[in-house]
């Protein structure tokens, strides 16, 4: 961002001793008697531009580079490094996220007695993966989206202090890279409350195979054959 246009020179302010008097007043040429063409200030003027120059001096040594400080980083946040930046934190912390739900998910699925190696067993951590996916492209998009926003807001915090006016405040990458991770963590949660459910109907499934098992002896063969069919998937 090129902010040479909004940095001060030190002859923006530098009040004058004197003031011209006017040429001319209501479209008519005015005469003055002598060579004056300018009229003294009073004591009073004299002092008040002596506080304002004051004032002046100070702002450039205190506030000025502050604020050119402020505009640099304004800019940086339009950078191919600065979304970058937060299109990383969000992915990291979506994988970091289903990683977790990952292993809860294999976890459940072994105590509802299904074969790590069905077809069954797949097609759940596939979902999972889905999920992720998903998850991750959304996440993603909404942190490239919200430092955009932040960008947006420092420039109008920009103009803002060139006009005297209240600044708001921007979001910063920490609080974008906590948005991400929130936003992944309930992603990975609601992906493992859907296999969750799915699980425990296997799971009745398999108890009420069990159950009938010890009912009818005589019925071992067709539970025996779909057994197999489900670790075969």
């Amino acid at each position: 961002m090129n902010t040479e246009h909004l940095k001060f020179s030190d002859e923006e302010f530098v009040p004058s001793r004197f003031e011209p008097l006017p040429k001319r007043l209501n479209g008519h040429r005015l005469a003055y008697k002598g060579k004056a063409e300018h009229v003294k200030e009073t004591k009073e003027e004299v002092a008040q531009a002596d506080v304002a120059g004051k004032k002046w001096r100070h702002y450039k040594a205190v506030y000025a580079p502050l604020e050119e400080e402020y505009m640099k980083k304004v800019g940086e946040q339009d950078t191919d490094d600065a979304y970058a930046g937060v299109r990383g934190a969000a992915g990291s912390a979506t994988t970091a996220a289903f990683d977790k739900t990952k292993q809860q998910v294999m976890g459940g699925l072994r105590t509802a007695g299904i074969n790590p190696n069905s077809g069954k067993f797949s097609a759940a951590l596939a979902d999972v993966g889905e999920a992720q996916s998903l998850s991750s492209a959304d996440t993603q998009g909404k942190a490239q989206t919200d430092q955009q926003s932040d960008y947006i807001t420092g420039l109008n915090n920009i103009v803002a202090i060139g006009l005297g006016k209240s600044t708001e405040a921007q979001q910063g990458f920490s609080n974008m890279a906590q948005n991400s991770q929130n936003k992944a963590i309930s992603d990975a949660h609601n992906a493992f409350n859907d296999n969750a459910a799915k699980t425990s109907t296997l799971g009745s499934l398999a108890g009420a195979g069990a159950y009938s098992f010890k009912k009818k002896p005589d019925a071992y063969e067709s539970i025996s054959n779909n057994a197999k069919w489900d670790d075969e998937g």
